[in-house]
């Protein structure tokens, strides 16, 4: 039997897949400026997309949209958790499975989780970028989709409701919902944490990314059909040669970009035990598909 997780502990892998077969999902279209017009804010904007270091662009204030979730664990500590992604003014998309009780803070702006200022040095040493410090929301509502089913995995999404609505700035943006179809081959994930999938100690405080291959949902299903989990209104990536979501990605954000803004089209749920497996294949994480559940957000959404 495969053995599953619910993706909610640590983060990501940094690596880099290209991928041989194109799969049509609800996204973005060529009218991707038009489809983002319509949201209540700009969205899906990066301030600084065009700065490079080290041959990778520069994450200080790349997903902008990022969030985390901390909770307060059994020996009263603040601890991270999920991810989550801003949306509108002050709606937080993330997975149902998320939501719990002990949820204390979300936090948005936010790089290097160990650091109090984030700043980036650029090619000449007064070619500084610094970021705000991050913000922490204590005062939320949260709303499981009234069709979540933990035990079959479906339906995995929420959304919360921030009661102080956060500035928009180069460190703390929305990112668009999708809208129309686009060919997906790649999709970007984002987080902090676990970069080993086997040793969930092996963990980053930065803001890691990584692109994932889009799979199937025929042969995602088979990964987990003796699992009796039916892949349904859900995108299935990654899975191969370390490239995967791991623990602590629930609830964060896959991605694509069309013509310069970003969407977000899948929601982290859950994966296998051991994720990304670096020396041979395993199966895919699978995200609920946003495009799915538009009527529903967009309903509940500040």
């Amino acid at each position: 039997m495969c053995n599953l997780v619910l993706l909610s502990a640590s983060v990501i892998i940094l690596f880099f897949l290209s991928a041989s077969t194109a799969f049509t999902f609800p996204g973005a279209t060529n009218d991707a400026r038009e489809c983002a017009s319509s949201s209540k804010n700009r969205c899906g904007v990066q301030a600084l997309t065009d700065r490079i270091v080290g041959g990778n662009l520069t994450s200080i204030d790349e997903f902008p949209w990022m969030a985390l979730l901390s909770y307060r664990n059994e020996d009263g500590e603040d601890v991270w958790g999920c991810g989550g992604t801003l949306i509108g003014t002050r709606t937080i998309l993330t997975a149902a499975h998320c939501l719990l009780p002990s949820l204390k803070f979300v936090r948005l702006g936010e790089h290097n989780v160990s650091s109090a200022l984030d700043c980036q040095q650029f090619a000449s040493p007064d070619d500084i970028d610094c970021a705000d410090p991050p913000m922490d929301f204590t005062d939320f509502i949260m709303v499981h989709h009234p069709k979540w089913t933990p035990e079959k995995k479906q339906n995995d999404i929420g959304l919360i409701k921030l009661m102080k609505e956060p500035p928009v700035t180069d460190f703390i943006h929305p990112i668009c919902l999708p809208c129309g179809e686009q060919v997906i081959v790649n999709a970007t994930i984002a987080g902090w944490g676990a970069t080993d999938g086997v040793d969930p100690r092996a963990s980053t405080d930065t803001k890691m990314k990584a692109v994932l291959k889009i799979i199937e949902l025929g042969k995602c299903q088979l990964f987990y059909r003796q699992s009796n989990i039916k892949i349904d209104n859900q995108i299935c990536a990654g899975g191969v040669k370390g490239v995967n979501a791991c623990r602590g990605d629930s609830g964060g954000p896959l991605m694509i970009s069309s013509m310069n803004l970003w969407f977000v089209i899948g929601v982290v749920s859950f994966g296998p035990q051991i994720c990304a497996y670096d020396h041979g294949v395993t199966a895919p994480s699978v995200y609920t598909r946003v495009a799915d559940y538009g009527d529903w957000i967009r309903s509940n959404m500040v």
